[in-house]
């Protein structure tokens, strides 16, 4: 019997496999190919919260695992997709620099944050108000990390819809379609919601809209911050977004959207590009913006991880390994990523 099912293979999926294979434990994936929200998302690897200038809840702490995470994965692998790349936090206004300055100075954040303001014009990027560098930063490349995974270990998946009518679940574990397991683990997104197992109501989704462009001439060497994010995908295409809508749960992207991309890109880059893709995804984002750690409360062997929202890049690793020790040491998750820091009302 293996160690564990898992349904999804985005970037929750791939960390939680990857803790297994290292462990040595068996496991087979239920995924569809080319779908959930972690391939179509720019893959930034930052714990720093760039609006307001402060760390992300747990930041460091996800942070410090990801990056040896990600290093010990690339000896494995033979190959490294966590790109270094510095973002430049382009100001809106010369207000913003005490701001940053204050920043810069605080426990944590000093690793992060260059303690200077640069006004050193860098073309073709419009920065009257100058900029600061938030360094050690990065970009995974989830598609071709995904890739290598599924090429590596290709007999462990089955591309498909999960179909619930076929899953039996057994007192030792589960059997799906003749694969059998000791543990069953949901990592689908904001799916989740078509799950009938699970009923994870502060998983709210958050719509977002992004471009996809082509640009010969914009710089290709760091990733820029302004009210959107600009990201460097390789061969001169650029990854622009993104927008937020929590009302609208559809993937259709929309002409307002667009516009609304496409005026804040012209504002911040003067050069000419063009739109090669625009695309919209549902992030699986909780309403208190942390993520989901879910044990079902009958059949003790099923699990959801969940709710990474657009930090997925940075918070899996860390996730992904507590789950698992959880499990092989029977021993209760964090009440800090569980529905147990809800009470019953917020739950209703």
């Amino acid at each position: 019997m293996l160690h564990s099912l898992i349904v999804g293979f985005g970037l929750a999926g791939m960390a939680y496999a990857e803790h297994l294979q290292r462990n040595g434990d068996s496991y087979r994936v239920i995924y569809q190919a080319g779908g959930g929200s972690s391939l179509q998302a720019a893959g930034i690897f930052n714990p720093t919260i760039l609006k307001r200038y402060t760390m992300a809840w747990k930041g460091l702490s996800f942070y410090e695992e990801a990056v040896h995470f990600y290093d010990e994965q690339a000896k494995r692998l033979g190959n490294t997709y966590l790109q270094p790349y510095p973002i430049l936090k382009v100001f809106a206004q010369t207000a913003d620099h005490n701001l940053w300055l204050s920043a810069a100075g605080t426990s944590g954040l000093e690793k992060f944050l260059d303690p200077k303001i640069y006004q050193d014009p860098i073309l073709p990027v419009h920065t009257p108000a100058g900029y600061g560098k938030v360094l050690h930063m990065g970009r995974l490349d989830i598609s071709g990390l995904q890739k290598h995974l599924i090429q590596e270990h290709a007999e462990a998946f089955y591309t498909e819809n999960f179909d619930f009518d076929a899953l039996q679940i057994l007192d030792s574990g589960v059997e799906y379609k003749g694969i059998r397991a000791r543990n069953l683990v949901f990592c689908q997104g904001f799916q989740m919601h078509q799950n009938p197992l699970f009923d994870l109501e502060p998983l709210r989704g958050c719509k977002g809209e992004f471009l996809i462009v082509e640009a010969p001439k914009w710089p290709e060497n760091y990733i820029l911050k302004s009210n959107i994010f600009v990201v460097p995908l390789g061969n001169h295409r650029f990854w622009v977004g993104a927008t937020f809508d929590w009302k609208d749960k559809t993937l259709k992207p929309t002409p307002e959207g667009r516009k609304w991309l496409e005026d804040r890109l012209q504002r911040l880059l003067k050069a000419s590009y063009t739109v090669v893709d625009h695309q919209a995804q549902i992030r699986p984002t909780v309403k208190d913006r942390r993520p989901l750690l879910v044990q079902h409360p009958q059949y003790s062997h099923i699990y959801a991880l969940n709710g990474l929202g657009t930090r997925g890049v940075l918070m899996a690793p860390y996730l992904s390994r507590i789950l698992l020790e959880s499990i092989n040491q029977n021993t209760p998750l964090d009440p800090a990523f569980t529905l147990q820091r809800f009470n019953e009302n917020e739950l209703c």
